[in-house]
């Protein structure tokens, strides 16, 4: 059994939540959940028509092979007292940019939490949990101003470097934390 670590919920008196290693028996799960944060959380940021193709099919396999591959690590939040109920996560690994100098190896690829716990204390436990204090970087969509708020408050600059993603066709930030 992955170990677990349970956490108080928000100052609002939210349920606990416990954090653990995601293993691949948990793609199925993720792949549901970050559907959902995607049609939740980017309505108005990423074009409908791009929502409208996200398939949880085909992300439970792109999860399968994330959680098997061994690239990154996932840790996976869970509502305790509710059936194990996933209400966020965050996956970190090496680096997918080409490498740069001064630009840290590690990568916060995936943030993601329930939007009734935005704001619970959440997603800042999933950043310390997985990448503490360590120099890192990661990409945002330039129009999710509320993600880049909350990376800027965890220390993250936006370094001036943006590509457009190939998913959405949106602009895309990098932020570094050194």
């Amino acid at each position: 059994m992955t170990p677990r670590i349970d956490f108080p919920g928000s100052d609002r008196g939210d349920h606990a939540w416990s954090v653990r290693a995601a293993d691949e028996e948990d793609a199925p799960a993720i792949a549901r959940f970050h559907v959902s944060c995607w049609t939740d959380a980017y309505r108005g940021v990423v074009p409908d028509e791009v929502l409208g193709r996200v398939d949880v099919e085909a992300r439970t396999a792109r999860w399968c092979r994330r959680l098997v591959g061994g690239r990154r690590t996932t840790l996976l939040a869970e509502l305790v007292g509710t059936a194990n109920r996933v209400v966020g996560f965050a996956s970190v690994g090496p680096s997918h940019d080409a490498p740069e100098p001064g630009l840290p190896e590690l990568e916060l690829a995936s943030l993601y939490v329930a939007r009734d716990l935005w704001g619970s204390g959440l997603a800042d436990v999933l950043v310390a949990r997985a990448v503490g204090e360590t120099p890192a970087h990661l990409w945002v969509y330039d129009a999710n101003v509320r993600a880049r708020a909350f990376y800027e408050k965890h220390g993250f600059v936006d370094d001036g470097v943006a590509k457009v993603d190939d998913e959405t066709s949106l602009l895309e930030r990098r932020y570094v934390r050194r």
